[in-house]
């Protein structure tokens, strides 16, 4: 796995895994992810595909792959097509295998590929992986910070999956009709219902993932759009609302959001408003993990759970499939 020559007599090897990263315009966290890849405690032989999805200028990324230890191909999209374009071009060009999936904004500890592999090498299986926020990065966590935490194997998200190459060949990989939010859950449930895999949950393949700082503004403009394509995965997969709040809310918080949100256009300015407003203002203030900041962040976490609501009623109209 090293670069120059001794790379071009290594791509005659079959590696064992292939490590696929769909990427866009994060060439800081990208360099990140390959020092980590490159710190992997495996002893056989890996690759890496970065697919770029249409990030535009390339210049430190090209610089990032050419000077990395690794084993690692960059595939350039000319335009932003979607992450599950972006994934469905690395694994189709893949070698090995085993398909290890990961985001650019995620560290791999060293022992992540070698856990992943022996797992999904007995075959049968999806192996999701431990992730945890990165405790190195808690100056940036604040009422609108984004990150990343995953204790099971429902959802089966990319930043920390292994597959075999075979399942998604067989199930034709993502779906590229999502692009907010779905598309790696859609794959896991069309691999378990058509192929008859089990998922399975392996903390030793343990991630850390960067934690995004942000504001209430930027927060929720990315919220009003980033889960539209959930309800697709509920009308694709109803089995999946179990894992909802009550079969029908997206999180916990939703359903007195919506009730505050009909006080305030319903009613503006009346007892009645105050009574409907009341339980979600009890319930983020008591719930909210900075005291301090706890009547001071409420107007901005309001925002933000407004615009969550938005995002899921749009994607529940789009998709003719009630997630709220």
């Amino acid at each position: 796995m090293t670069r120059g020559d001794e790379r071009e007599e290594s791509s005659d090897v079959t590696p064992a895994v292939s490590v696929v990263c769909a990427t866009y315009r994060r060439p800081d966290a990208l360099g990140r992810l390959l020092g980590a890849l490159a710190a992997q405690d495996l002893d056989e032989p890996f690759e890496v595909i970065v697919s770029d999805d249409g990030s535009g200028d390339l210049a430190r990324t090209r610089a990032l792959v050419e000077t990395s230890p690794l084993d690692v191909r960059l595939l350039e999209h000319a335009t932003n097509r979607g992450p599950g374009a972006a994934r469905n071009d690395g694994w189709r060009s893949a070698r090995a295998p085993y398909l290890a999936f990961t985001d650019d904004d995620c560290q791999p500890t060293p022992g992540w590929l070698r856990a992943g592999l022996e797992r999904v090498r007995q075959g049968g299986v999806i192996v999701v992986g431990k992730v945890d926020p990165d405790p190195a990065q808690q100056d940036k966590v604040g009422p609108w910070s984004r990150s990343l935490t995953i204790r099971d194997a429902r959802f089966m998200q990319t930043a920390n999956t292994f597959y075999a190459r075979a399942d998604l060949e067989a199930v034709g990989g993502f779906d590229e009709v999502f692009r907010n939010g779905g598309e790696d859950t859609d794959l896991g449930m069309r691999v378990l219902a058509q192929l008859g895999r089990q998922r399975v949950f392996e903390p030793d393949a343990y991630v850390l993932h960067d934690v995004h700082p942000g504001t209430a503004r930027s927060l929720a403009r990315s919220s009003a759009t980033r889960w539209t394509d959930l309800p697709l995965v509920l009308r694709r997969h109803p089995e999946m609302r179990a894992a909802t709040h009550h079969g029908v809310f997206w999180k916990r918080t939703h359903p007195a959001t919506l009730l505050a949100l009909g006080g305030l256009v319903a009613t503006p300015l009346s007892p009645l408003t105050a009574l409907l407003v009341a339980p979600w203002v009890v319930d983020r203030a008591w719930r909210n993990p900075v005291p301090g900041s706890r009547l001071r962040s409420l107007p901005g976490t309001f925002l933000v759970d407004s615009a969550e609501v938005v995002g899921c009623v749009r994607g529940s109209v789009r998709h003719r499939s009630l997630l709220l």
